[in-house]
């Protein structure tokens, strides 16, 4: 049995045994109620019996629907929480481009990370981050420099067609990005890119 469920049902059977109490208490109340109220014992005897009366039937009762609502709170924590896949490198092939220099072929990080710094000065470069193999959806990702921003672009594999969808980051955003699409082939929060509109 779990620890959980085993503090459960000792925390709810000392609620029941202290509202169980209350009421024996309740009980030796009456006849001393009964007696001779002139006596001082039996006056205190009466007092005394009343305040632990109380004191055992709040208890119990705070007790008992505490210890219920904790149990059932920590059922539906449980039931929503988060699971965690583990990322695996991505080990196939990859291609890295850009407008001016052209095509590498499975390229090292390094490799990326030049092509990367070349549209943070040029704002008429673009790079392009290709993998072989769409693993988790994401065919390539592509950048360029737009008025001190990044649009950062994905192509979307789904029914055999590509879709691009777009975001803005930083320097760094972009960096990190590219290096978990470079490293893992993911790109996380891809439900916040907005699908590239073209003009006309």
């Amino acid at each position: 049995m779990k620890k959980v469920n085993i503090i459960f049902i000792v925390l709810l059977i000392i609620s029941i045994v202290m509202i169980e109490a209350s009421f024996f208490l309740a009980m030796g109340v009456i006849p001393l109620q009964d007696a001779d109220m002139a006596l001082p014992s039996a006056f205190i005897e009466t007092q005394v019996c009343s305040v632990l009366f109380m004191v055992f039937l709040v208890a119990g009762t705070v007790l008992f629907w505490g210890t219920l609502i904790w149990r059932i709170n920590y059922g539906i924590k449980k039931r929503k929480r988060t699971v965690t896949f583990t990322k695996v490198h991505y080990n196939k092939n990859r291609t890295v481009e850009n407008n001016f220099d052209g095509l590498i072929d499975n390229p090292t990080w390094e490799q990326v990370e030049e092509y990367i710094s070349k549209i943070i000065i040029n704002e008429e470069e673009f790079v392009t981050l290709t993998l072989s193999d769409a693993t988790y959806g994401i065919r390539y990702i592509q950048a360029c420099k737009v008025k001190g921003k990044y649009s950062l672009q994905l192509g979307l594999e789904k029914d055999n067609s590509t879709n691009l969808v777009e975001a803005f980051f930083d320097q760094e955003e972009l960096r990190r990005i590219f290096l978990e699409f470079y490293t893992y082939g993911v790109v996380a929060n891809k439900e916040a890119y907005k699908p590239l509109l073209f003009e006309t």
